[in-house]
């Protein structure tokens, strides 16, 4: 949990243009995956700092898809979105990360379900940054 939004917070600092792609709208996010375990508001501040940065553009699934159909999963559809969209930019200038510690999922729009996701589409495999190494 939060190491999405450090690497987001180390990439703008590089200078990186950084998508921020929300599953849900942003009060809906924030309560389910950012302040439910933030006592002292430092992710959400964090969060807020990434999404407010002048190289960031924020996209907000419901707002750009329309709603999601009942049975799918809003996260699996948003790990779709996002792979989509980065397909169809220079596919010769992609490069795949993923920050996964290797544990099966037990949801539908896990990381393990995206790295699965992305071999089956491009037939490769992405980086994968084990946060338990750094």
């Amino acid at each position: 949990c939060g190491g999405d939004l450090l690497f987001a917070d180390a990439a703008l600092r590089r200078g990186m243009r950084l998508e921020l792609y929300l599953a849900e709208i942003e009060a809906d996010f924030l309560n389910r995956s950012v302040t439910f375990a933030d006592p002292d508001h430092f992710w959400e501040r964090l969060f807020m700092t990434v999404k407010h940065a002048p190289l960031t553009k924020a996209l907000i699934m419901p707002d750009a898809l329309g709603p999601k159909p009942e049975q799918d999963s809003v996260h699996d559809r948003c790990n779709r979105w996002m792979l989509y969209t980065a397909l169809a930019s220079e596919w010769s200038k992609l490069e795949l990360l993923a920050l996964w510690d290797g544990a099966p999922g037990v949801a539908r729009g896990g990381t393990g379900q995206m790295v699965q996701l992305i071999g089956q589409k491009t037939g490769r495999r992405p980086l994968i940054i084990d946060p338990k190494t750094l």
